[in-house]
């Protein structure tokens, strides 16, 4: 599945753990190379927190194992609204 998280937006997803470390893919919509993308994820109330950037491929990935049963995850790019996709993560309904 895949969800799209707008610029400047957060949305809250389940985690669930079952196929650890998960694999989550960021994809920026702007097929342009010189519009960058950048999210944050953190984890429930913790204070862990992890930054990430998109680059000219349009794509970043990353293996988590998110220490709660729910990730923040914040589009902090300026113009490109972002996809995520990944297994093993849920939107919460808004």
């Amino acid at each position: 599945m895949s969800f799209v998280i707008p610029s400047g937006k957060t949305r809250r997803f389940k985690y669930l753990g079952d196929q650890i470390p998960n694999i989550v893919t960021f994809r920026k919509i702007s097929g342009n190379p010189l519009i960058q993308g950048s999210y944050t994820i953190k984890s429930g109330n913790d204070s862990w927190e992890y930054y990430g950037y998109i680059g000219d491929e349009g794509v970043s990935n990353v293996s988590v194992h998110w220490p709660t049963t729910v990730a923040t995850i914040t589009n902090t790019s300026k113009i490109s609204d972002i996809i995520i996709e990944g297994d093993g993560i849920f939107p919460f309904s808004n």
